[in-house]
């Protein structure tokens, strides 16, 4: 859920008050003991067969999870979101041998041409690249260009809008590469298929609009051509996003536009794969205690029917409101939301931003963070944590880094 979100989900009436336990069909109220204790004795009995699914986890979290998975001996997990990107890092692997997404730079282009990427709305980080791209058209400065079917917001935002014909954007992108090769006397054999004249009728776009784009990308200082985003996702989505890396490859952009360091956090997320043989785990018996945090795979995965699989699984879920995969738990211990809790976070490598509450919790939610360290110290297995997760946070930020090096960064408000 994306943080423009943040005040909806607090006050959402789906919340849950307070802890939740199965009986039967039905999930009813419990007390946090009674949760805590049914959770530390199926943890006991699981020994290595318990299993962490969560989502794009960062920071003091991410590393607390992965130490109490540690501690509880079953260092299992999987890190997975619907949309992580796969088709972009794949692309990048194949053509620059990095498994990462980098920055896409909406400022300093003068040339904006979107592949169905929703920029302003869900994509990356909207509220960076809402910055961003105000910044970069002051003084009518900048101009878009949007490719794809669907008029969203950031297609209305565009100076133009081009809606080819569906499943044939990725040709937009070929012969947008193949005149720009042309125009700066660049020789690639493998684009000589894809010319505006024979792009036209399989796109819809007329061939002279193709090639008054190109020239106009081919003659900019600083064009940027973004990757195809959630709606354009498909069966060819990998290629699809070379095509669009290749042409700004062939713009000098890589490097100017499109940076790779500091990439996005994204490089440690699983697959689609990944998550199917975590279901053939869960069906074969291979885990006996399943957490689950930041992620419904029963909604975005249907192919999967992660629902089957969890027959076979004692589900625990920390969302803070009901949602498809919830529903089918054992049991929930809902989690603060973020406007109610500690935390930190790094969305860019390098890049750690500290989190504080702005509400006091609503509800009887505790976050994750708390639960987790309370199950270790009931398992036995506390030694040498701190005594909740504030206080972890506070021992992480006292230095200048991870580690405790440089001036501190934990200072009280005056």
């Amino acid at each position: 859920m994306r943080g423009q979100a943040g005040l909806a989900r607090t006050y959402d009436g789906a919340r849950f008050r307070g802890p939740q336990r199965r009986n039967g069909d039905r999930l009813e109220p419990t007390t946090w003991e009674d949760a805590l204790d049914l959770l530390t004795e199926r943890l006991a009995a699981a020994g290595d067969k318990a299993f962490f699914l969560g989502g794009s986890e960062t920071g003091s979290l991410d590393s607390l999870i992965d130490e109490f998975m540690q501690r509880i001996g079953s260092p299992h997990r999987l890190r997975y979101e619907a949309f992580a990107h796969e088709a972009l890092r794949a692309a990048n692997r194949e053509l620059f041998g990095i498994d990462s997404v980098p920055q896409f730079d909406l400022a300093g282009a003068d040339v904006v041409v979107a592949f169905g990427t929703d920029f302003l709305e869900t994509w990356l980080s909207p509220v960076k690249s809402q910055r961003e791209y105000v910044g970069g058209r002051r003084d009518g400065h900048g101009h878009t260009v949007f490719v794809g079917p669907r008029l969203g917001l950031s297609a209305a935002s565009a100076d133009a809008w081009l809606a080819p014909e569906p499943g044939s954007e990725i040709l937009v992108a070929l012969t947008l590469a193949h005149e720009v090769a042309r125009a700066k006397g660049v020789n690639v054999p493998e684009l000589a298929a894809f010319g505006p004249d024979r792009v036209a009728e399989s796109t819809g776009i007329d061939s002279q609009v193709l090639r008054d784009l190109a020239a106009r990308i081919a003659s900019a200082k600083a064009p940027l051509a973004l990757p195809p985003g959630v709606e354009l996702q498909g069966t060819n989505a990998a290629a699809f996003a070379a095509a669009v890396q290749l042409l700004n490859y062939l713009t000098g952009s890589i490097g100017r536009t499109v940076r790779f360091g500091p990439d996005h956090n994204v490089a440690g997320l699983g697959r689609f794969a990944d998550l199917k043989n975590l279901a053939g785990r869960m069906r074969g018996e291979q885990i006996e205690v399943l957490l689950v945090h930041g992620v419904n795979p029963v909604y975005d995965a249907p192919q999967v029917d992660f629902a089957g699989a969890m027959s076979n699984v004692f589900t625990v879920s920390f969302s803070s409101a009901s949602d498809e995969t919830t529903a089918l738990a054992d049991l929930v211990l809902p989690d603060h939301t973020p406007f109610e809790a500690w935390g930190d976070a790094e969305p860019l490598l390098g890049l750690e931003q500290l989190q504080q509450p702005t509400v006091r919790p609503l509800f009887e939610t505790r976050a994750l963070g708390d639960v987790l360290l309370e199950l270790a110290r009931r398992l036995g297995r506390g030694d040498g944590l701190p005594g909740d997760f504030y206080a972890l946070l506070q021992s992480r930020w006292g230095g200048g880094a991870a580690g405790g090096r440089g001036p501190p960064r934990w200072r009280p408000a005056p």
